[in-house]
């Protein structure tokens, strides 16, 4: 009997959701496999019988007219009823299994049992009149309405802010939560092809949105909403222009109020996490909210370093995050406020960064001078020689601070040669503060007010650092590292891929003792994008990658087409038989895509846990002699191939039961 779905010619796939393309239940309950052993089974117990004769046989039998009885019985499931039903079972196979027709050859692809069976697992998905499956789907439309109204410019809900909206998507979700039953987790546990090619590869499926995802949506929403708001809630102010007036450096501040503002969207936020539905919806609304935040907002202070650790401590991912986008970090994320070096004795120390601002300011106004670069450092030169009020004029360096200064903070000596004493004065007269004899500096305290300084505003500020952060992401550099190679970059203006390169080959460096000098950083960076993309290209190919390709094609040792051609040769040298797909654009990891799926299933394990390079995985894409392997050759190959575990699974006990009970009911055990 021909297959119903045979693609071939012009057809390159087919929809298995369309009603005319539903399969029937199968008129036999086992498979072709499954009857095969029973027949084998009863062939076993017929020999026995004419073998051994009544009361020898290893089937003990009450009477000899039970003996007799078992022997037609045997005799007719042998000669009858298994082979008819074998005979029916694969007319079934054959007619509703997924086949490629090509160059007079019809290959499977799908088999019969799979098509039915994921048919059956999306109409009960589907089905609506299960009042769980109901609430579900009804929840996610009005998780889609929200994400619409957002959209509609007429909506109240596009008037939100952004912080506003990502905490009323949480709350959607929230719902949805709470409509996940033991039932919708089954049910909605995987997406189904309904449209698959002639490769098996699936071109459309249900598209349900799967139970196991939403916690993770609203973890995200509440990210968004505290990303959105620590922008919302500060200001950008511009220190310079160019020669056109446009904005050339920018600070970012808070006010007072603002603060209060970034501190109940916080507690909002903070709420949403372990919040019910109700309280919830709630937090979603601003003007409930803002008149009785629900939880007060979590200040966690960064863990001072002690004394032993000077000069080896990293900047916290924030504070690093913050020097390479020039954010000024609010007290309620838990960094104080930086405070400007005093200079010693008098000044301003412990005055907070805007007063210097406030003080130029006043300065301008005092000389009657117009606002401009050139005239805001005529005012801080002024002020730093105590000509006008403000700043504080040094208090002088002592003898021999620079070496104390580069014993005790290592990873900060390099700013002595490479920077401008007399531009950045107020950092070097931290240096110096912090190491005078007598001293109490501690690491922390070092730290508030080095990020306080001219050097660290207008570093975090520049462009290079914008820049880097926009190219490659925010990582953990070790202490002094980030500013020192942003220093670098400025100079030697690097931009764009030599920027990048030269980031990753500063993160990956090491130094004198063989250590990363940026330990933190090495495991984010290989847990990013960029990497992670590369990493990609080899499992496409089934040829992997080790990491040091990874790094020599981040840093520019290498580039990622050269990655991915020499992949892709790899790949033919293993596959001949498959180099023209290969060379048509095909890869590896789509070929193999539903032969990773049916052996996760048959396995019961997660499909990424399989690797198709490894392992045996590889032989379903056949050889030069040997052609790709059917979907029901690939399922007998899993099941009879002991290494892959599958006779330990709930299918393989369920199975044998099944046989066991099957054997019972011939002989009349089972009813």
């Amino acid at each position: 009997m021909a297959s119903d779905f045979i693609l071939g010619g012009g057809e390159d796939s087919i929809d298995l959701s369309l009603p005319e393309n539903q399969v029937p239940v199968s008129p036999v309950e086992y498979n072709v496999k499954e009857l095969n052993t029973l027949l084998s089974t009863f062939k076993f117990i017929l020999d026995d019988i004419n073998k051994n004769g009544f009361g020898k046989t290893t089937q003990k039998y009450a009477t000899r007219q039970d003996f007799e009885a078992a022997k037609i019985e045997a005799l007719d499931q042998i000669q009858n009823k298994i082979p008819a039903q074998i005979k029916l079972r694969k007319a079934w196979d054959d007619k509703y299994s997924v086949k490629r027709s090509q160059a007079g050859k019809d290959t499977v692809i799908l088999s019969a049992e799979d098509v039915y069976s994921g048919q059956q697992f999306y109409k009960k998905a589907s089905d609506e009149s299960n009042p769980e499956v109901k609430a579900y789907k009804d929840a996610i439309k009005e998780v889609d309405k929200l994400k619409a109204a957002f959209e509609n410019s007429d909506s109240a809900e596009s008037k939100l802010s952004p912080a506003n909206q990502q905490l009323a998507l949480a709350s959607a979700w929230k719902k949805v939560e709470a409509t996940i039953t033991p039932t919708i987790k089954e049910l909605r546990s995987k997406n189904v092809g309904l449209v698959v090619d002639k490769y098996g590869r699936t071109k459309k499926d249900s598209g349900f949105t799967l139970a196991t995802e939403v916690p993770q949506f609203i973890k995200t929403a509440i990210k968004e909403s505290v990303k959105f708001a620590d922008e919302e809630t500060s200001t950008k102010v511009v220190e310079t222009t160019d020669k056109y007036g446009r904005p050339e450096k920018l600070t970012t501040t808070r006010s007072p109020e603002q603060t209060k503002q970034y501190e109940v969207l916080l507690s909002r936020a903070k709420g949403m996490e372990t919040a019910d539905v109700a309280t919830a919806q709630q937090l979603a609304d601003p003007n409930v909210a803002l008149k009785a935040p629900v939880v007060a907002p979590t200040v966690t202070p960064s863990a001072p370093a002690t004394a032993s650790q000077r000069g080896g401590r990293a900047l916290t991912q924030a504070e690093s995050k913050a020097a390479a986008t020039g954010r000024t970090l609010a007290t309620s994320t838990g960094v104080i406020e930086p405070i400007v070096s005093g200079g010693g004795g008098g000044g301003l120390g412990g005055v907070p960064a805007k007063a210097i601002r406030a003080d130029v300011i006043a300065g301008l106004a005092a000389l009657k001078l117009p606002d401009t670069a050139a005239n805001r450092q005529t005012v801080r030169d002024q002020i730093k020689s105590g000509k006008l009020p403000g700043g504080g004029g040094a208090s002088g360096f002592d003898a021999g601070w620079q070496d104390r200064f580069k014993k005790e903070y290592p990873a900060y000596a390099w700013m002595l040669t490479e920077l401008d004493q007399t531009k950045y004065s107020d950092l070097f007269q931290l240096m110096n503060d912090a190491v005078k004899p007598g001293s109490e500096y501690t690491d922390e305290l070092f730290q508030r007010k080095f990020i306080g300084t001219s050097w660290y505003t207008e570093l975090a500020a520049g462009k290079t650092g914008r820049e880097l952060t926009k190219g490659i992401g925010a990582f953990s550099w070790g202490e002094g590292q980030l500013a020192k190679f942003l220093t670098t970059a400025t100079r030697m203006g690097y931009t764009d891929a030599t920027l990048k390169s030269k980031a990753y080959e500063a993160l990956f460096s090491k130094g004198a003792d063989g250590k990363y000098v940026n330990p933190n950083a090495i495991g984010e960076v290989k847990a990013s994008s960029p990497f992670l993309t590369i990493k990609k290209i080899g499992t496409a190919f089934l040829t992997p990658i080790s990491d040091e390709s990874v790094i020599d094609t981040l840093v520019g040792g290498r580039s990622s087409d050269d990655i991915m051609r020499t992949s892709r040769e790899l790949a033919k040298a293993k596959f001949p038989h498959l180099s023209n797909a290969i060379d048509a654009g095909v890869t590896l990891e789509d070929i193999t895509y539903g032969y990773k799926r049916d052996a996760a299933q048959l396995l019961e394990v997660d499909p990424n846990t399989i690797d198709m390079s490894a392992g045996g995985y590889s032989a379903a894409l056949g050889s030069m002699k040997d052609p790709m392997m059917s979907t029901a050759e690939w399922a007998s190959y899993i099941k009879g191939t002991p290494s892959f575990g599958w006779q330990f699974t709930k299918q393989a006990n369920q199975q044998a039961t099944d046989v066991g009970l099957s054997l019972a009911r011939a002989f009349g055990k089972v009813k």
